[in-house]
């Protein structure tokens, strides 16, 4: 167990800490490339999980708007289906 530091690790310190300050408050953008790689190894090294595709969005309502779509693209097709297949029915048996 350490109890204390080496002289160079404190030296140290204000480097990593000055190198984690500028990451952590970045507004850089970053790709789609470097956005997947971090994403897979949080998936395989921290869950424990397969890796999972991801979207990067320009901004936040682009964020929003992609997330609502995933979620209700499925319920409002569903919908459209059922509602043809009524109409469909209907028809059918109008004419039948």
């Amino acid at each position: 167990m350490i109890t204390e530091l080496t002289r160079e690790q404190k030296d140290q310190m204000a480097v990593y800490r000055d190198k984690w300050i500028k990451i952590g408050l970045s507004t850089d953008r970053f790709t789609q490339e470097e956005a997947q790689k971090c994403s897979d190894f949080l998936y395989e090294n921290v869950l424990k999980k397969k890796k999972v595709p991801v979207i990067v969005a320009e901004s936040p309502l682009s964020a929003w708007i992609i997330l609502n779509i995933f979620e209700y693209l499925p319920k409002i097709q569903q919908k459209s289906r059922d509602s043809v297949w009524a109409s469909v029915g209907v028809s059918v048996g109008d004419s039948v």
